[in-house]
């Protein structure tokens, strides 16, 4: 099985990198600030593309993505690949995709959805865009990190459809918080029946529980 580098240990990251490396299959991470107790710590971005043959990204927006690139395109050629797990826009993923694979490298758009507990019990879903091929070659490190690995199409279409899933996110989110002002107006009223109280708080709960990550 090939070996992969964790670039970006923020929550999701982190959880990522200790189940590759309870699998075996971890060759390095990096993080901006550092954390050299993580597994298989690398004092930088550069040694990990280096030590790994796959190289995953998931760091806060494209402008944070091009800044790894730009340290570890000399350090990328044929035999290697970087996986793309950032939330990031279609020109950006054409963009990046172009730059790598002019060192020879492959690139694989592999945004997410998942919570901190999705990721650490394995459960990420995986949003793949790009060549199908690939997608299969990197399906068993995949696998290690994630319950679904999702062939969207193009790089393009998986960065759209994950905009688009944060956008539905953030529309029921603020729906949920208007349902539990009304709801929490409503126990207000019935301040004077405790059941009736308890019922509509429990409610409300359950109305705002979070999708996804």
């Amino acid at each position: 099985m090939k070996t992969i580098g964790v670039i970006g240990l923020g929550i999701i990251g982190a959880a990522w990198a200790r189940n590759y490396a309870t699998a075996g299959v971890l060759a390095g991470t990096w993080n901006r600030t550092a954390q050299p107790d993580a597994p298989a710590w690398k004092e930088s971005s550069e040694a990990v593309a280096s030590a790994a043959d796959a190289i995953q990204i998931v760091v806060a927006d494209p402008a944070a993505v091009e800044g790894v690139l730009a340290r570890i395109l000399p350090q990328l050629g044929p035999g290697k690949v970087v996986v793309q797990s950032s939330t990031i826009d279609p020109a950006s993923s054409a963009q990046f995709a172009a730059r790598v694979e002019a060192t020879g490298a492959r690139y694989l758009e592999a945004p997410f959805t998942g919570s901190k507990l999705a990721a650490e019990q394995r459960q990420t879903v995986f949003y793949l865009g790009g060549d199908r091929a690939l997608m299969a070659e990197l399906e068993p490190l995949l696998a290690q990190v994630s319950s679904s690995r999702v062939a969207i199409g193009t790089r393009e279409q998986a960065c759209t459809l994950k905009l688009a899933l944060n956008l539905y996110r953030a529309w029921v989110s603020e729906d949920a918080v208007r349902g539990l002002r009304r709801t929490l107006e409503e126990i207000q009223g019935d301040a004077g029946d405790a059941d009736a109280a308890g019922t509509h708080a429990a409610m409300a709960v359950a109305e705002a529980e979070p999708i996804g990550g």
